[in-house]
């Protein structure tokens, strides 16, 4: 089984390869002074987790932004129980294609948002957020360092604490001291 994975895997980056060929968007650079619209990517099946991006995107509403927010989660029942999030839309594994990409309307909306940032909330390696990220028409996309990818136009370096909070508050540093 490990053996299919991998040979999805490979053809879903293939093809996701070839879509960013057609693929556009504005970009800018953008700090929270400038925003208007920032977009999260967050996990939600950890209330932890959960609970730090839902602080940040509460953050973010002190600088007069609209947050919009994608978060992650297993199994339909819990879709039901995030439902009243203001903001917040969710997806589960049901979401995805057989490659592995997500899809439906929660996920057209949030690819088809006009953004000015672009903030992925999740540090660990995944498909489907490297699917909404390249794919976001956002102006100014923020993420973790990463070799694999250049979908960011700022990248921050956890290597050496390789948690949430600190990616967060390194966000919250350089999107507050850096100017236009």
């Amino acid at each position: 089984m490990k053996l299919i994975d991998n040979i999805k895997v490979k053809i879903a980056y293939f093809l996701l390869k070839g879509k960013l060929k057609k693929f556009y968007r504005e970009k800018a650079f953008y700090n929270f002074e400038s925003a208007k619209n920032v977009g999260l990517i967050c996990n939600a099946q950890d209330q932890k987790i959960y609970d730090q991006a839902k602080r940040f995107a509460v953050f973010l509403t002190s600088y007069n932004v609209n947050v919009t927010a994608i978060g992650f989660i297993e199994g339909d029942a819990v879709l039901d129980a995030f439902s009243y999030q203001k903001g917040f839309g969710f997806i589960s594994k049901q979401s995805f294609n057989w490659l592995g990409f997500p899809r439906g309307d929660v996920v057209d909306d949030f690819l088809n948002k006009k953004l000015d940032i672009l903030i992925n909330l999740i540090i660990e390696d995944s498909l489907p957020v490297d699917f909404l990220v390249s794919l976001s028409r956002a102006k100014f996309k923020v993420g973790r360092m990463n070799t694999k990818n250049d979908y960011y136009d700022l990248t921050i370096d956890i290597s050496k604490n390789y948690r949430l909070e600190y990616f967060i508050d390194q966000v919250k540093h350089y999107l507050t001291v850096i100017k236009k």
